[in-house]
């Protein structure tokens, strides 16, 4: 919390030198005189002065938003970020079409992981500038925290209609496209992102990954043996394009790579156990069990290889052989502990 407020403390000192030339028009020069005493004290670190000061300005000029920031201000640098809330949220009163408040306030709540007021407080400054890309990008990341895909895919592709072209904004939109199942439009957003970086590795691993939840295992081994011809010795590669071929059915260049894979990275096992589960939640206990006995040979820890046969035997009802799997996955977690 307190990194996240020095961070925040940065970004607030910023976007307050707009704020800094208070106008005297209108106003007390006592107004001004307080709140000049109050900058002065600020910057000799005399915070509790300052604060005093900060407040009889206020006197003079209560509507004047810039005194309640330097208030806020003084409240984060004491790390009181419920009392600086509390007076953006009476400088937002005065000042209800200024942004910059608007993005401290969501630049806070960000920091301290209320996400929903963050996405208020953008929303209100997309509703004032619906061109402020600063304001979607922010937007479409709480969107994500979030969890919310949809609000999310629509504010990267506002965005784009903005002619911001970042290639981790096509990343990520295609990511979201995937999550909603719009797979076309995801491989389609991903082949930007490698047209505009051709080394962005995990571009090749996303591409692969789309086309395998299409069931097009040969195209996502294109995808995947793309990648190693730029980064041969990458293990989520290798790791990819062994289960990719797995599941093609070709099971011989499939071990074969994985030889390969575990003499690279001896600490990278249980690719097979990873098929064995792929395949039980596709209830197809066939290939899980085929999974299962490469698992074994390769000797993929063996206790849960006995457990999956064990689950296996249990969804075919074969009760007997179930507990017999159960009973071998206890002895060997036993043994080894």
């Amino acid at each position: 919390m307190t990194r996240k407020i020095a961070l925040l403390l940065i970004v607030l000192a910023a976007l307050y030198a707009s704020f800094l030339s208070v106008s005297s028009h209108g106003a007390a020069s006592s107004a001004y005189a307080h709140f000049m005493m109050g900058v002065i004290y600020e910057s000799r670190g005399d915070l509790d002065s300052a604060y005093r000061e900060y407040l009889r300005a206020l006197e003079y000029d209560q509507g004047n938003s810039a005194v309640h920031i330097k208030l806020a201000l003084i409240h984060l640098k004491k790390n009181q970020v419920d009392q600086a809330v509390e007076k953006l949220v009476k400088a937002s009163r005065h000042a209800a079409d200024n942004i910059k408040i608007h993005f401290i306030l969501a630049l806070i709540y960000s920091a301290t992981n209320d996400y929903e007021k963050a996405v208020q407080e953008y929303e209100k400054i997309i509703e004032l500038d619906p061109h402020d890309v600063m304001a979607l990008a922010s937007l479409a990341d709480m969107y994500v925290l979030q969890k919310k895909v949809e609000d999310a895919t629509g504010a990267y592709e506002r965005l784009l209609e903005e002619d911001v072209e970042l290639p981790v904004l096509r990343f990520n939109l295609a990511i979201l496209y995937s999550k909603s199942g719009r797979l076309d439009k995801a491989i389609e957003e991903m082949l930007k992102v490698i047209e505009a970086d051709k080394e962005f590795i995990q571009g090749y691993i996303s591409l692969g990954v789309f086309y395998e939840m299409q069931d097009n295992f040969s195209q996502a081994v294109d995808w995947y043996q793309k990648g190693l011809n730029i980064k041969p010795k990458d293990n989520k590669l290798l790791k990819a394009i062994i289960q990719a071929h797995y599941k093609s059915g070709d099971f011989k260049k499939a071990r074969a790579l994985y030889r390969e894979l575990i003499t690279e990275f001896p600490t990278e096992t249980g690719v097979f156990l990873d098929l064995a589960y792929f395949y039980i939640k596709k209830e197809d206990f066939t290939m899980a069990e085929n999974a299962l006995s490469s698992a074994e040979q390769e000797k993929e820890s063996l206790s849960e290889v006995y457990f999956l046969r064990g689950f296996i035997s249990f969804r075919s009802d074969n009760n007997e052989d179930a507990i017999s799997f159960f009973k071998k996955s206890l002895e060997i977690d036993q043994h080894n502990a």
